[in-house]
Parts: structure tokens; C-alpha cells; sequence
């Protein structure tokens, strides 16, 4: 999981799909239960409508960490808790401090994963929906949003209408400190801009909601309350370790990651 020089800062996971189908593990931090999950007979599962888990995982869908999953990599070690707290931790491509993280991962007791492909979510597109306060706001957007430039020349557009957008769904390779494996989930408009901290609410109406909640109700809908599986790898081929290689690899602070990998998580190292 610890990085090392030679590997890539960051991944372009377009390409990295080119070599093959990957898996992506969200850690819940809370015990597994039935009643928020259902297991179908071919090990997919899909989330019930009343889970006690949807509001938690609807809020952190924008940016949502992830885990890669390789074939050599032990599938619980996506369960440690490495308390990562700010942007410091991100990975800048040079050798990691070992003492800088001490008492950094601990394995969460209560916890499962729930894991899903990559090509089930990159590119996958989106809708949503926003009102504009004025005129000049729906002018500078009227060329991503259905409807809203007809109503700008025909001058039907109220501040009050719904106007309908779509976006898409990105992986991004963002590694940390202790781990090299780590990508988010992002939710990108047509316009380029992302969507960030969205709030649950529960009871609200699809019609009346904002462009952030429109946009991740639709992801957790069409995407991520199905299609995955629990603690489980369902991807059977692995990627070739030599597609994160920049072609520098130092092979000293190779063993020096290897080493903290062992110290830290107590397990065979998975960086190879």
C-alpha cells in the first residue's frame, strides 16, 4: 500500500481500463446487516429503500474514497482505518516518511465493503436539475441545459423553473501516503465543474430537488445502491503491476515501503 518512487503519481484510469476491468472497495464503517442489503444468488447485491446506511453514503458520494483492489491484494486490507485527515497525506511522488505515520492505520472492528467494478461507474453519465436567480446566471448556462435557452429567447424563463442538466460520473486516482490504491469517486457537470458537499435529505420530492441532491440521488439510484458485491473481489483478471511504472523505480525505497507494509498491516507486502 505504501508508495514509492517510480510509481505513477497518478494513474489516468481511462487508460488504465484499456488493460482491463479493475475493483473499487467503499469501506461502511458499521456492521453488516441483512436488512440494508440484499445478496442476490450470483453475489451482487443491492441496498433496500429503508437502509439505515443511505444517508451516510448518499452525503459522501461526491469525492467518495475508494480502494483499488488488485488480484496479489488481500481483500481486508481495504477495511483499515488509515486516518488520512488532510491533503499533507497525499502521496507527492517522493519517498514516504515512516515515522511521519506511526499509529496511522488501525483495522476497523466493525466494518464490511462494499465493491464495485470500475466500469459499472467511470464515464457513466448523470442528470440533474437547477433553478437560476436571474437572468445573466441562466445566460452565461443556457448552452448546458435543456430548454433553458428557448425560454431565454422567448422570454419564458422564471427563476422559479426547474431546467434539466446532465453530467457524468469520473474515478480519479488520488494516492496517499499509505495508499498507493486510493481513488475517489467524482461527479463532473457538463459545464466541467464538480458537485461537492450535498446534503440527505429524506423525505424531499425528486421534482423539488437542487442540482447537487438531483445529481447524486440519480448516481445512488442508477449506480451505486446496485451492482456490487459484499467483501468480495468480482473482478478475475488482474492489470500488470508495470502499467503504474513512470520507469524510475527506486528499488531501495521499495524495500523500505515493503518493509512498512509489513510493520504497519502486518501482512505480506502488496506492492510488487
Amino acid at each position: 500500500m505504501v508508495p514509492y518512487t517510480g510509481l505513477i503519481r497518478e494513474v489516468n484510469v481511462d487508460n488504465l481500463l484499456e488493460c482491463g476491468d479493475f475493483a473499487l472497495a467503499r469501506r461502511i464503517d458499521k456492521p453488516f446487516s441483512s436488512k440494508d442489503i440484499k445478496i442476490f444468488s450470483d453475489g451482487s447485491g443491492i441496498v433496500t429503500h429503508d437502509a439505515s446506511l443511505i444517508s451516510d453514503l448518499f452525503e459522501h458520494t461526491p469525492n467518495m474514497s475508494m480502494t483499488m483492489l488488485r488480484k496479489e491484494y488481500p481483500i481486508y486490507t481495504a477495511m483499515y482505518d488509515l486516518h488520512m485527515k488532510s491533503s499533507d497525506d497525499d502521496w507527492n511522488g517522493g519517498g514516504v516518511k515512516p515515522w511521519k505515520y506511526r499509529n496511522k492505520a488501525r483495522k476497523v472492528r466493525d466494518c464490511f465493503l462494499m465493491v464495485y467494478k470500475a466500469t459499472c461507474l467511470h464515464g457513466m453519465p448523470s442528470k440533474y436539475q437547477t433553478r437560476f436567480e436571474n437572468l445573466k446566471e441562466a445566460q452565461d448556462k443556457q448552452e448546458y441545459y435543456e430548454m433553458l435557452k428557448d425560454d431565454i429567447v422567448t422570454s419564458n424563463f422564471k427563476k422559479s423553473n426547474f431546467y434539466k442538466g446532465t453530467g457524468h460520473i469520473s474515478l480519479r486516482h488520488s494516492p496517499t501516503a499509505l495508499n498507493y490504491w486510493h481513488y475517489e469517486l467524482v461527479l463532473v457537470k457538463t459545464d466541467g465543474d464538480t458537485v461537492r458537499n450535498v446534503k440527505y435529505e429524506k423525505d424531499k420530492k425528486p421534482e423539488q430537488m437542487n442540482l447537487k441532491q438531483s445529481f447524486v440521488n440519480y448516481v445512488w439510484n442508477a449506480y451505486l445502491c446496485k451492482n456490487f458485491w459484499v467483501n468480495n473481489n468480482p473482478c478475475k483478471d488482474d492489470i500488470p503491476m508495470s502499467c503504474f511504472f513512470d520507469k524510475r523505480v527506486c528499488n531501495f525505497k521499495r524495500q523500505i515501503a515493503e518493509g512498512m507494509n509489513k510493520c504497519m498491516f502486518s501482512i505480506v507486502p502488496i506492492v510488487y
